[in-house]
């Protein structure tokens, strides 16, 4: 549940940005998105690392789970970037729908991959 309100927290800025950014100064709303999304990123990972998850990987490491977090986080922008385009040329809908539609897909992407990645213990019997 903690993931899901961190997960609504970062979307109403990424979000916000996009529109912000798209309608107010006239970005195309593929660059507005990018924006939307690091901005996204920065609330996602402190509320990920200090409120949603109780075990941490690479809680001693944190430059690694950093970078770690940042690649999954930018799998997940080339995902939505994709989805967006896709919806939004192909499919002739609104940009902000396809952001919403594309964030469905990339909220369970990013879930699993984190949660699998840096936030599960390991199973390897020598540690991470």
């Amino acid at each position: 549940m903690r993931y899901v309100v961190a997960g609504a927290l970062a979307f109403l800025c990424d979000i916000l940005v996009l529109y912000v950014l798209t309608e107010y100064f006239s970005v195309h709303y593929l660059l507005s998105n990018v924006w939307g999304y690091f901005v996204g990123l920065i609330v996602s990972y402190f509320l990920n690392v200090h409120w949603v998850f109780s075990y941490r990987r690479f809680q001693k490491r944190t430059t690694l789970e950093f970078v770690i977090f940042n690649s999954i986080v930018l799998a997940g922008l080339g995902l939505t970037e994709l989805l967006m385009f896709i919806i939004v040329g192909m499919g002739e809908m609104h940009y902000l729908t396809a952001k919403i539609a594309a964030s469905v897909v990339v909220t369970l992407f990013n879930y699993f991959a984190k949660k699998i990645i840096l936030f599960q213990p390991s199973t390897n019997p020598g540690g991470t």
